[in-house]
């Protein structure tokens, strides 16, 4: 393999786990949106009749309404979360994959397991931080041949 190759297998494989990284992200924040949306459905209460507040109601329906508007946006938003998780769970797979095992754990603490930065990562292994970018850059470079083909930038047909 020449040097440009290698770059660009581990540009196209920093590509796909930086892809699954904001997943990771989003994937928690979607929980969490649908968690309060159904928190929220469950919380809403029917009106007080203890005291008579106006003679009539203009919308009678809009206790109901707002429940099940809830319920549809955390259905909604809980399925978002599940493609990615997915996602998240086929990154998983494929890095589980690698020939070297060590590689393969820096990239899932930092890529799948969101750790915030690399020097957290180094901490976890008991690496120096020259030393995990290292084993990152050749990590990398092997993760290309495990990650779906479906995340590799199409190449032009050789001449």
């Amino acid at each position: 393999m020449t040097a440009e190759y290698e770059q660009y297998r581990a540009e196209q494989a920093e590509a796909w786990l930086c892809k699954v990284r904001k997943a990771v992200g989003y994937a928690r924040t979607l929980e969490e949106s649908a968690a309060a949306h159904f928190a929220a459905a469950d919380n809403l209460k029917s009106f007080d009749y203890s005291a008579i507040h106006v003679t009539t109601s203009p919308t009678p329906d809009q206790i109901p309404n707002a429940v099940i508007a809830h319920i549809e946006a955390g259905k909604a938003l809980g399925e978002v979360a599940s493609d990615a998780s997915e996602r998240i769970a086929q990154a998983a797979r494929a890095l589980s994959q690698m020939d070297d095992a060590v590689e393969a754990m820096c990239l899932q603490l930092y890529y799948v397991d969101a750790l915030e930065t690399w020097e957290h990562v180094c901490v976890r292994m008991h690496y120096t931080y020259d030393g995990m970018m290292k084993l990152r850059r050749r990590a990398l470079l092997h993760a290309y041949d495990v990650m779906p083909h479906s995340e590799r930038e199409p190449m032009a047909p050789a001449l």
